[in-house]
């Protein structure tokens, strides 16, 4: 698939969508890696810097996991957890503590956490993980 450098959608969002959709498909599946970020430049015709933008996309929405001098690969995409949030609650989403991404087993970069505070109580959710339901009031 070649992007459209003429379009309006940024190259990079452009590219996150084309590499999302392999994933989807799993024409690249958990545990297999992508191809270096010069390959993918050439692939794609498109520079460098465009490829860590598209890649730091996913690894944002945690679908890829980069390690520093070895390269990116494809995570394994977890049942989502439906917690339901009843009466008053304040939701908010941050980046974790290393001992949240240890205890919540969190790639190295990219998953946030939701955090619910609810009846004074606080809970913390891997946000790749989690789907917040909202009962109708």
């Amino acid at each position: 698939m070649t992007l459209d450098h003429t379009a309006d959608r940024p190259l990079f969002k452009q590219l996150a969508d084309v590499l999302r959709q392999k994933i989807r498909d799993r024409a690249l599946a958990p545990g297999d890696k992508l191809p270096s970020l010069h390959r993918l430049a050439a692939e794609y015709g498109v520079s460098v810097a465009t490829v860590e933008d598209a890649l730091a996309e996913l690894r944002g929405e945690g679908l890829i996991e980069s390690r520093k001098g070895v390269g990116s690969f494809v995570l394994e995409q977890a049942d989502r957890q439906t917690v339901t949030v009843e009466g008053p609650a304040v939701v908010r989403a941050r980046m974790p503590t290393p001992d949240e991404r240890r205890d919540l087993g969190l790639p190295a970069q990219g998953v946030p956490v939701l955090v619910v505070e609810e009846d004074g109580q606080e809970r913390v959710l891997p946000a790749n993980r989690t789907r917040l339901e909202i009962p109708p009031r």
